[in-house]
Parts: C-alpha cells; structure tokens; sequence
C-alpha cells in the first residue's frame, strides 16, 4: 500500500489542484482580484476566495499568509527575496563569482518564469509567485487604498507599460493598441510654475482622478512650457513630455479603426465603470474597457463654466498639417460613438493624452 502510495503521488502533484482568499491588509475580504497561472484565470468570490485546477503544479504555501504592500512583500511576516523581479527558492549561501548565477538560482528563475502565480488587483499586479507544487489555503493581504484607481477599476488582463514625466516626476501607465502606444491616463502636468491647466469645478480631487483640463493654447504649444516646433516626421510635441507627442487627427483615427469604428468604439475605449446614465436612454452607458484605454468621463469647461462631468470625455486632437489648429475628438453616454469636431469655441479647456513618438 504504502508502495503504490509512493507510485501514485506525482500522478496527484500533477493534477495541480490550489485555492485560496484575498483580502485587504485590514482582514476584509476581496471580491475581484484576479488571479491567474499560465493561462488559466480565475476572480475572487464575494466572500474573497478563489481555487484552480490544472495540469501543473504550484509551489507549496499551503496555510501561509502573503503580504502585498506598493513597498514590500511579506510572507508569514518575513520578507520574500527575488531576483529579476521574480521569487525564488533555493538561494545558496556562497556568493557566485561576478557575473555569474548559481545553478540552482538559474534553475529557480527558469521555473519561475515558465510557471508562476500571479496577483492582480484593478489592474495592478501585485506579486509573482514560483509554482513547482501544490498549495492550498494561501491568503493573501493586499493594499487596496490604490490612490489612482478613485473606485474606476483597470482591466486585469491589460499588460500595461509605464511613462515617467521627469518634469514633476509624475508616473503614467501607458497601453499599446495596434501599432500606437497611448497614455492610459490623461495628463495632469501643471506647468514649471503649477499655472498650466485646470481642474474639474476647480477642485483638486478630480486632477488626481481625471487629469487636468487644457486649453488649445496650453496643449498645442503656443503656451510656456509646451512645444510648438514640429519634428521631422510631422508631430508636434505640445505640452506632452519628452519621447511623446500631441496626437493628430488621423492617429485618434487609427485608434477608433481599430476599437471598431465610429460606431462602435466608444464602448472598447471607455472605462467600465464612472460614466452618469442619461435621462434620455435608459442603457448601460459604461464601457468594456477592452483594450485598456480607460477613457474617463472628464467632462470640460467651455468659455464661461464647467459642463458634461461624468457624460463625456474629450480630447485635444489636432489637425494633421504643421502647425494643424485644434480639434478634439470625444465621446458621450448617450452612445457608444465616437466624434471628431474641428471648430472649437473660445476658451474651452479638456483633456489631453499623449502618443508615443
């Protein structure tokens, strides 16, 4: 017995069975985080709990506590160490020459990489687990006090990149659709100065959630701290960082081709949550969010205030000449199109997102 016991046993690490629950670093439980292993996926239940099944195995953590923090991971209260990024197993206390990765090391980062287990929360992923055995009763604690999320979640299954603006240090998470690379924030940089751009109803609470809103002049370039010079290739940085630029109307077009026409793709673009239902159409005015654009409904301001909040988002757009004037492109929550309009009433100010060069 004890003989095919033994036979049997690998047979049944294979079958890779692990579950757990997520909840906030207070004890709360986590509906929605998102947890997946190769290409197996599965959310968090009301009460937090997940479990998987597949034909891999995870690391034994069974009944371990893991900790997620922005600055620190914990598990069981003791810090986890990694290497490039990924956890490991089996460090050696002999220092390697230089250059040079233990074996085992190698081995553990190898295995990492072709097996892990990965945390995601609104978009953000939290941690990245080695999966060489079975586990079970795994919880993890995580931070949810996100401060840029303001309860619009991100889509989880986005790989998104990241924009440094070295003018005031401000980091943006950026999202490839196609062959473009877009911010997936709109911009909030205020100037040298802090005298560039406006808040939503001058409260600053919405330049955290929903960036600031532009004039033509500030976003275009006719404005200190923008650049109004066009490059060789015909794009006109603006008031976008370096490496970025003021997208054209052709590229806002580009990107509604590929998020389904004018008809259509407003509902890929906007966010999926934070959008006000009109009293006009009763309908689910949200969007899928499916490409990771998160498009906010940031409203504006035109000559004398503040309008649209929570019913539309625009952006600045320009025309696709040297030196193109102003447009915007914009959607609503009466529909899920899109529009492009290129006569623009003095002194509005909206959005703007930037395109990578």
């Amino acid at each position: 017995m004890k003989l095919l016991s033994f036979l049997l046993a690998p047979a049944l690490a294979l079958a890779g069975s692990y579950s757990g629950t997520v909840v906030s670093l207070d004890g709360t439980p986590v509906a929605g985080a998102v947890i997946k292993v190769g290409t197996d996926s599965v959310t968090t239940t009301a009460n937090g709990t997940w479990s998987l099944a597949r034909a891999a195995s995870i690391a034994s953590r069974s009944g371990k506590t893991i900790s997620v923090t922005s600055n620190l991971t914990l598990e069981n209260g003791r810090p986890r160490l990694s290497f490039g990024g990924m956890d490991i197993t089996g460090r050696t206390a002999h220092k390697p020459a230089t250059g040079q990765i233990p074996s085992n090391l190698a081995a553990a980062r190898s295995q990492a990489a072709s097996d892990t287990l990965r945390v995601y929360w609104k978009g953000k992923r939290l941690t990245v687990l080695p999966v060489p055995a079975d586990t079970g009763n795994v919880t993890f604690k995580i931070d949810t006090a996100w401060k840029d999320d303001a309860g619009i979640p991100w889509n989880p299954y986005i790989s998104y990149g990241s924009l440094l603006d070295a003018r005031d240090g401000q980091t943006y998470r950026t999202v490839t659709i196609g062959s473009q690379t877009w911010m997936a924030e709109n911009l909030i940089y205020s100037g040298a100065h802090g005298d560039i751009g406006i808040c939503y109803a001058d409260n600053p609470m919405n330049c955290s959630t929903l960036g600031r809103l532009y004039s033509s002049a500030e976003a275009l370039g006719s404005y200190t701290d923008s650049k109004s010079a066009s490059g060789s290739d015909g794009t006109q940085q603006g008031l976008c960082p370096d490496g970025w630029h003021f997208p054209d109307s052709l590229e806002w077009s580009i990107l509604i081709t590929i998020s389904g026409g004018h008809y259509e793709a407003g509902h890929s673009l906007k966010s999926s949550t934070g959008w006000l239902p009109s009293q006009e159409y009763q309908v689910d005015v949200n969007g899928s969010d499916s490409l990771g654009f998160r498009a906010l409904p940031s409203g504006r301001r035109d000559s004398v205030e503040f309008i649209s909040f929570g019913t539309m988002g625009v952006w600045w757009s320009r025309s696709p000449t040297e030196g193109g004037t102003a447009q915007i492109t914009y959607v609503n929550n009466l529909f899920h199109h899109t529009y492009q309009e290129d006569s623009i009433p003095s002194g509005t100010a909206v959005s703007l997102r930037c395109l990578k060069d």
